[in-house]
């Protein structure tokens, strides 16, 4: 008597097919590992001497320090000292407002250079950094453009070092490749601000197609942020005029939330807000996706926004909001939804 295996008798020609798939599936895994170590070929990290680094204009962060500017400041004013013999950081803002002075730095200048001060403080040597700079090579020259790291390569500039390590990319990435690299390098930077950020999402949608061809969905996962995140950066991106984004350059709106809050406001009610006017402002939602009828049950559905602003911690999120209205019972369960949802996000990232 024949034996049977998965249903079918011996002969038919299933096992052959099994192990012939199991082979291709063998095979593919194999060719792309192949793949993988073809291009892994094309990067090594070593170090290299940091006035072969040419840096990126384009690059996010803007800063308006650089490498020259950094290398005077180091051979004027040492911070060795501080950092070897400080057992605290209150040097730090006596040490940036002397160099500030000497080398007439101002506004944003002053800022950016303080951040790097902090850095090379945290850092100390060039054996305590963690990652390395991203950089390609020029063909055919000693060259190297940077990627990533900007910030490490100006505190090792303060620190007097002369050389960083660096994974070099033999062949040049393509812009879009670069974009996203930056974009998934400086996201996750705590000290990246509302208007660096917002910045950066503008052109990582500019290189998708722009505005008119982006939706809250594509943003959301080719960036890897909550969909009511994108959602806030496209509703202020898209405002119709300058005046919530010179806001946000100037710092005079360093939340999201607010930014997108703000979004909502006709053009002389937020360039009253901005001012200082006192105007009363709603935790406005973009496109709600709740809509509360008028026989609702109103005390019931108090009850349930008080237990979830309870349960989350979420007053700040129906503030000035009168839960004795419909209309504001409508604001609240959708501003909830959104903040609810940014905690979902929050937690799956994590």
């Amino acid at each position: 008597m024949k034996r049977k295996l998965g249903g079918n008798r011996v002969g038919t020609g299933t096992v052959d097919k099994a192990v012939n798939e199991a082979t291709d599936k063998w095979t593919n895994s194999s060719a792309t590992q192949l793949e993988t170590s073809d291009k892994v070929k094309d990067i090594i990290v070593k170090t290299i001497p940091i006035t072969n680094i040419r840096t990126d204009q384009d690059n996010p962060r803007k800063l308006e320090i650089d490498i020259e500017l950094v290398k005077k400041i180091s051979e004027k004013y040492s911070i060795q000292t501080y950092i070897k013999n400080e057992d605290d950081n209150d040097w730090i803002k006596d040490f940036v407002n002397k160099v500030a002075a000497a080398f007439k730095l101002k506004n944003k200048q002053i800022q950016d250079f303080k951040s790097i001060v902090e850095f090379a403080n945290i850092l100390k040597s060039p054996d305590r950094l963690l990652h390395p700079v991203v950089v390609w090579k020029e063909p055919q020259e000693n060259l190297f453009h940077l990627i990533a790291g900007e910030r490490r390569v100006l505190a090792h500039c303060l620190l007097n070092v002369e050389h960083i390590a660096a994974k070099i990319n033999i062949k040049k990435l393509t812009k879009n490749e670069i974009d996203l690299f930056q974009w998934e390098e400086n996201e996750s930077r705590l000290d990246f601000n509302l208007w660096e950020r917002l910045n950066r999402v503008e052109k990582f949608i500019n290189a998708h197609g722009g505005l008119d061809k982006i939706s809250v969905n594509k943003l959301s996962k080719k960036t890897g942020m909550s969909r009511s995140e994108a959602q806030r950066y496209l509703v202020i991106l898209r405002y119709k005029s300058p005046v919530l984004r010179e806001a946000i350059e100037n710092k005079t709106i360093e939340n999201l939330l607010k930014g997108a809050a703000l979004a909502q406001l006709p053009v002389e009610e937020l360039e009253a807000s901005i001012k200082g006017n006192n105007v009363k402002q709603k935790k406005y939602v973009v496109k709600p996706n709740i809509k509360v009828a008028r026989d609702s049950n109103n005390s019931a559905l108090n009850k349930m926004i008080s237990a979830v602003v309870e349960k989350y911690n979420a007053s700040s999120v129906i503030e000035n909001l009168d839960l004795k209205k419909p209309k504001d019972i409508n604001l609240a369960l959708n501003a909830l939804l959104l903040f609810l949802g940014d905690k979902e996000g929050q937690g799956d990232n994590e």
